[in-house]
């Protein structure tokens, strides 16, 4: 979750919500969407 906030804080409110809904729209469900997010936020390696 942290990881998700820390790239949604680098936009403005309206990307960040364009940004969110199209991922969700990408995934089946919430934890396939964190995992998601995961794999695609930089420094994903260190523990969260």
């Amino acid at each position: 979750m942290h990881k998700l906030r820390r790239v949604l804080s680098g936009l403005d409110s309206h990307q960040a919500i364009d940004l969110l809904m199209s991922q969700l729209r990408k995934t089946k469900n919430n934890y396939e969407f964190l995992v998601q997010v995961s794999k695609t936020t930089p420094g994903s390696m260190d523990s969260d």
